[in-house]
């Protein structure tokens, strides 16, 4: 239901050692979400390596060391090593340089333009390098940084695919209009399309999109009515009591709704 997206932990010992405290808290937060997406999230080894040699504390046999927390961070991230050479551009008319990027995760990029880059701590936004595969074979590459779970949907909304949503007769609209013991749409469809753009998911227990409804103070949640080009789904918004049983606890915290 997401097309590829490739996601890529940049792991800086700098921005660790300036905010140790908050430093795997804020990555985790991110990561969490990659994975509820099924994004394709990927790391260095070589620069792992690097990481674990800068930490004079590094124990494998404690719960809270920091080998559990990466481990748990990277549970279901992919290795990836270095497989072209990238520059960055300075572009200055004919003064123009290039200089190349020695960090070994960015030069692990896959060829496509949804690659993301989580850099905790640094400036977001987005990045253009030019990569070099040989003399004759080079091209641009568009990256995002992202250091927030806000930012890191912001990118998966922008690049994902395109979600239309479909009325159902069968839980109607507007709160009414709705089978017989069937769950309610609350909203019209206008409003329904708006906040399916903004839904989240956790693929890894359902198939299905959920996001909070601040108009009605409740979830809506999202149903995928199949592998087609118009991409629809169809919604209705959730009563209290069934919040346990139908949300993931994953999306009720992102939303504060435990």
């Amino acid at each position: 239901m997401l097309q590829s997206l490739d996601i890529y932990i940049d792991f800086q010992w700098d921005d660790y050692a300036n905010n140790p405290l908050n430093y795997f808290y804020s990555l985790n937060s991110v990561i969490t979400l990659a994975y509820q997406h099924h994004l394709n999230v990927y790391y260095s080894p070589t620069q792992l390596d690097d990481f674990k040699n800068n930490c004079n504390d590094w124990e494998e046999n404690f719960i809270v060391s920091k080998s559990n927390f990466i481990a748990s961070i990277l549970e279901d991230a992919l290795p990836v090593n270095p497989s072209s050479y990238f520059f960055t551009v300075v572009f200055s008319e004919l003064n123009t340089t290039i200089i190349p990027d020695v960090n070994p995760i960015i030069n692990a990029f896959k060829k496509n333009t949804n690659n993301s880059l989580i850099s905790i701590f640094e400036n977001q936004g987005q990045k253009t390098l030019l990569k070099v595969n040989s003399a004759n074979d080079f091209e641009k590459v568009i990256y995002t940084l992202v250091t927030t779970p806000q930012e890191i949907l912001n990118w998966i909304w922008q690049n994902g695919e395109v979600r239309n949503f479909n009325l159902s007769p069968k839980h109607g609209e507007n709160g009414i209009g709705h089978w017989t013991g069937e769950s309610s749409l609350l909203c019209n469809r206008e409003r329904a399309q708006e906040l399916l753009n903004i839904s989240i998911p956790d693929f890894r227990e359902k198939n299905r999109l959920f996001v909070f409804d601040e108009r009605f103070n409740t979830f809506l949640e999202f149903f995928f009515e199949g592998d087609n080009p118009q991409k629809q789904w169809h919604g209705f918004h959730l009563e209290e009591k069934d919040w346990q049983q139908r949300v993931p606890k994953s999306i009720r915290t992102f939303y504060g709704k435990n």
